[in-house]
């Protein structure tokens, strides 16, 4: 993987996403950021990995609706010429 992508997977079957950012790295702790997130941490204190609980409440239908209301502005604003 290139060193400069993070990988996303999502497991619909948990509603768990998790973003890692350095696969290279080992993980030496996991620690708490906010409710239902998770940072992975390694030996050199970087963030390896985050780890989003109950994704479609926390990360997806967020962006859902501002895209939606971002979408929704446009048409409004196009409508207008």
């Amino acid at each position: 993987m290139d060193k400069n992508r993070v990988k996303i997977d999502y497991d619909p079957e948990h509603d768990i996403l998790y973003m890692e950012f350095f696969p290279e790295g080992k993980v030496v702790d996991t620690t708490p950021l906010a409710d239902d997130v998770y940072a992975d941490v390694g030996e050199d204190n970087r963030i390896l990995g985050i780890e989003v609980w109950n994704a479609s409440k926390n990360m997806i239908e967020p962006i859902a609706l501002n895209l939606s209301k971002t979408i929704e502005k446009r048409r409004l604003a196009a409508a207008k010429l």
